[in-house]
């Protein structure tokens, strides 16, 4: 047997946690086992002599989390198969597009990055939508998913109920599973509209909150500047009940001062699903302020309510790195990365075989491996957990988008992680 290399030994208050970063295990050290434990992970030769002293019950839960494993067993080697076999396999479990339902938005937010085509942009056709229904039909995946995205979605609200309704019934015909989100600001979202998505097979809608009233009204106005936080706010108590909210609540630097704010604003929302985001992370990261916003909101923020599982073994990559993009213009065409909807990116199209993607594009975006030997990523402890980060990041020659910098941050993650799951019990 031999040590994995994803082993971490944390303190949280009166607590001793093993953690594993390729299995996901978490486990309270017993006090008569933690000496032996942190000497076996301290150990970077054979392990078979540490192991004779410890009761044949403990080796058994070591090997069942993965923190030992079997001689020659190349973790990192299964990390690149599985990360290969879900870019590979579009049309085995899994397979989805996000919709850029509209270009056209009711906001002008500040550092939107597509605030260049909010005027009057295009909408998506019904033939698009009727592509997207005949390949949700055709494909063999076990699951199908929609996002509906913008500009704002909700600007095309029927085409939304229509598409979303027409994939559901093919696919759940087919015996496959359906899932569908809508990302939107909330300003248009009323309890009928809710009750009307979610018939239509709507599972979830995204709305985004930036911190305060006086700093959302600032970030977020309507295009002609009025604010917008009251209406967003009310239409997230009104339809909370109706259908399943995820809230992402944006906070930076300078709102720390608004934390008192921040918190009477979520112990007044309903039961819906909070992710705190601290949008002025830089590409070295600043999680320290990210675990302080945590931490000052957790007293009124239960963990059924939150996602503070910020860290957990994955499997890096999304669908910009996929096989096929699936990301689907109002036009038809086809993007890999939903940040970057400029035509210009794509030479493929959803009415066509989409592996007839621009060859340079196609290289730099399915070619991009944070597990290969020699990347920048393979040696990193952090890798299971980060997975690389953002591909877009490296493929625009960015460099890498380190989400972790240095072992504290990602002590903090796996802290984080625990709280969680031990207030879930």
């Amino acid at each position: 047997m031999e040590l994995s290399r994803y082993n971490w030994i944390v303190e949280h208050k009166a607590d001793t946690i093993a953690y594993n970063g390729f299995t996901g295990a978490m486990a309270v050290l017993e006090k008569d086992n933690i000496d032996s434990i942190r000497n076996l992970f301290s150990n970077e030769g054979q392990i078979d002599g540490d192991l004779e002293g410890m009761g044949e019950d403990l080796i058994t839960a070591l090997k069942h989390g993965g923190y030992i494993i079997e001689d020659g067993l190349d973790e990192r080697a299964m990390l690149r198969i599985a990360f290969n076999s879900s870019k590979y396999n579009n049309q085995g479990n899994f397979h989805g597009y996000t919709l850029v339902m509209t270009r056209r938005c009711n906001f002008r937010c500040g550092y939107c990055f597509e605030h260049d085509t909010l005027e009057g942009g295009d909408s998506i056709t019904d033939k698009v939508l009727d592509q997207v229904v005949k390949n949700a039909e055709e494909s063999t995946a076990k699951f199908f998913s929609l996002t509906l995205y913008g500009g704002e979605p909700l600007l095309e609200y029927e085409k939304c109920l229509v598409v979303a309704k027409r994939c559901k019934e093919v696919v759940e015909k087919r015996g496959a599973k359906f899932g569908c989100g809508l990302i939107s600001n909330g300003y248009l979202l009323t309890p009928e509209r809710a009750r009307a998505l979610k018939e239509s097979g709507v599972t979830h809608i995204q709305i985004t909150i930036d911190g305060s009233k006086e700093t959302h009204n600032a970030n977020r106005p309507l295009a002609n500047g009025a604010g917008t936080y009251d209406k967003i706010i009310s239409n997230i108590k009104e339809c909370a009940g109706i259908v399943e909210l995820h809230i992402r609540m944006n906070v930076k630097r300078a709102d720390m001062d608004e934390i008192n704010e921040l918190r009477e604003l979520v112990s007044s929302l309903p039961l819906t699903d909070i992710h705190i985001a601290a949008v002025d992370l830089s590409c070295q990261g600043d999680h320290e302020f990210y675990s302080n916003v945590k931490e000052e909101l957790a007293d009124v923020l239960p963990v059924e309510q939150t996602t503070l599982k910020n860290l957990h073994s994955t499997i890096g990559g999304c669908g910009a790195n996929s096989l096929k993009p699936g990301v689907v213009l109002p036009n038809g065409k086809l993007v890999r990365c939903w940040e970057h909807l400029e035509d210009y990116e794509s030479s493929c199209s959803i009415f066509d075989n989409p592996l007839n993607d621009d060859i340079v594009t196609f290289s730099k975006w399915v070619g991009w491996d944070p597990y290969m030997p020699g990347s920048q990523c393979y040696e990193c402890r952090y890798l299971p957990g980060c997975g690389g980060g953002c591909p877009r990041s490296p493929v625009m020659n960015w460099g890498v988008k380190c989400l972790y910098v240095n072992d504290s941050e990602y002590i903090s993650s796996i802290e984080g992680s625990y709280i969680a799951l031990i207030e879930q019990k």
